[in-house]
């Protein structure tokens, strides 16, 4: 896999945040994982800090996805 871009994890936590699009926010879960420690950090700070966090709702809608219901609480 290439090397994730910290302006790629921005977009994605754009799409998620103005959009509501379920799989830009599986990408930032996903580089919480990164082998880049500064990457991990990025993924860290738009997540937690400035995102909503998926509702159970939303996971069940998009059958693409892994259903998270319960993992947030």
């Amino acid at each position: 896999m290439p090397a994730r871009d910290p302006l790629y994890l921005f977009l994605c936590h754009l799409e998620w945040k103005n959009r509501g699009r379920l799989a830009a926010y599986n990408e930032l879960v996903a580089a919480l994982d990164d082998e880049d420690p500064a990457i991990r950090e990025v993924a860290q700070n738009l997540i937690h800090r400035r995102s909503p966090r998926p509702t159970s709702c939303e996971v069940d809608h998009q059958r693409s996805t892994p259903n998270f219901k319960g993992s947030w609480e």
